[in-house]
């Protein structure tokens, strides 16, 4: 909490001379909230992004997968992490969030798989949320054990298809690394609203919003 006791510092219109009146300390979570986000058209996936943050997501992880119908090649790579990175900030700052979360570079099939193995390998868990999945996702965190207090975050993942879908050889690879799918209430739902509803439900049962 700041209160302004100055403007024009330095002769620039753009900053402000403020005097802290109160510095709050939030801990890290002991759980790091990702979201795994199939590129989609019509800014459905920056839509994704944006409440994700305000839900409380830490690591927000594009994924160029088979059926995208959007593409981020060459130039495009680093435009549309920006892009990401911009929209995360501004919702950040909306939900009047502590920490900022991070956006990672975009990433393919392949490139995914080695980051799920590598993620459960270290205790993690990620969930691939599919519309054919038997497991619900209320059930999916039963064996996970919660880190010990002053340790690093863990992290506890959703992955999110495209509008046409994850495929099946797709699907297949992410449950051999160690991915577990999962079914996200008895309707499906869209590419924009899949991942935020999929981390409320995850961030309430883990204690996250206690």
């Amino acid at each position: 909490l700041c209160e302004v006791t100055g403007a024009g510092v330095g002769g620039a219109k753009d900053r402000l001379a403020v005097r802290v009146l109160e510095r709050v300390e939030e801990p890290e979570p002991s759980l790091r909230l990702t979201l795994v986000q199939a590129l989609a058209k019509g800014g459905r996936d920056e839509q994704a992004v944006e409440t994700a943050t305000e839900v409380g997501v830490g690591l927000v992880l594009p994924w160029q997968s088979e059926r995208c119908v959007s593409v981020w090649q060459g130039a495009k790579q680093a435009k549309g992490r920006q892009r990401w990175q911009a929209t995360v900030l501004q919702a950040a700052k909306q939900a009047r969030r502590t920490r900022v979360p991070a956006v990672d570079e975009v990433r393919d099939t392949r490139a995914l798989i080695a980051w799920v193995a590598q993620t459960v390998q270290s205790g993690g868990v990620v969930l691939v949320l599919h519309e054919e999945a038997r497991t619900p996702i209320s059930t999916a965190m039963e064996s996970m054990r919660l880190p010990a207090p002053g340790s690093a975050p863990l992290v506890l993942a959703v992955v999110v298809g495209p509008e046409g879908g994850i495929s099946p050889e797709e699907t297949a690879a992410l449950e051999t690394a160690g991915a577990t799918t999962v079914r996200l209430g008895p309707h499906v739902m869209r590419t924009a609203s899949a991942g935020p509803v999929a981390l409320a439900v995850l961030a309430h049962a883990s204690g996250l919003w206690e």
